[in-house]
């Protein structure tokens, strides 16, 4: 993503913090659930009172969503264009000087 002006920064880094502190622990969380309730449950429907319930009827609906946003999170962060952690200062200290 090219940064040209404050706008454009601000969207990167809500963007960047997003993934860093929602979609990384939301992965995780997920991924582990969904481990667990498939050791309980296995290919069964997930009963009514159980909070998986909620993201999928099956276990291995959370488990692959879990997977999924777990992957995407670590690839946008570490490895899409160099990765949006690494080049967050970079990109900051490019608008700053090119401003003032």
């Amino acid at each position: 993503m090219e940064i040209n002006d404050p706008l454009d920064l601000i969207i990167y880094l809500f963007f960047t913090l997003l993934m860093l502190f929602a979609g990384l622990p939301i992965g995780v969380i997920w991924t582990i659930g969904g481990f667990r309730l498939f050791r309980m449950y296995g290919f069964k429907d997930i009963p009514e009172n159980i909070f998986g319930r909620t993201i999928s009827k099956k276990p291995l609906g959370v488990l692959v969503l879990g997977i999924f946003m777990l992957i995407f999170s670590l690839w946008c962060l570490f490895f899409d264009r160099g990765g949006s952690l690494f080049n967050l200062w970079n990109m900051l200290t490019k608008l700053v000087g090119s401003h003032f």
